[in-house]
């Protein structure tokens, strides 16, 4: 009787052992970090693409990620944070038991162009189509408005 427990627990540590390892994740990743400037990049979106799956990942506070559990394949990588320009790792090779190490650096991008040049207030005014003037007006009551024309 004995020796039927020791069997089972030496059956329950071995399991346990083998769960833990598996709860490392240490193959079949890809693990990687974001950065701008040589600063990390909290909250980049990490697209991974290939082996018919799509998997979207959120930087952590330190620019860290990891997608885990991915099948042997090639993968694409893509980080895009708003303001910066998107960043694109290509022929990311997963092997099996294996974590592939990834480093991602963004580079700023154009928030927007502007052309634009101000020559004054008359060439504002000559430039128009349009040009409205508005004044409001507190009534008695402080509750009711009125506009004016004043026309």
């Amino acid at each position: 009787m004995a020796s039927r427990y020791l069997t089972l627990l030496a059956a329950f540590i071995v399991l346990g052992l083998d769960l833990g390892a598996r709860g490392q994740g240490t193959g079949n990743r890809i693990v990687g970090s974001v950065s701008w400037d040589g600063a990390p990049l909290p909250g980049t979106t990490v697209t991974v693409t290939g082996r018919g799956l799509t998997r979207a990942l959120i930087t952590d506070n330190e620019g860290l990620f990891d997608a885990s559990n991915l099948p042997e394949g090639t993968y694409t990588l893509i980080a895009e944070l708003a303001g910066f320009q998107p960043q694109r790792e290509m022929d990311v090779v997963v092997a099996s038991g294996r974590a592939t190490r990834v480093a991602l650096v963004l580079s700023l991008g154009c928030l927007d162009i502007i052309d634009y040049v101000d020559l004054g207030i008359r060439s504002a005014v000559e430039q128009a189509d349009t040009i409205v003037h508005l004044r409001i007006a507190a009534s008695e009551a402080p509750t009711r408005w009125t506009f004016e024309d004043r026309a």
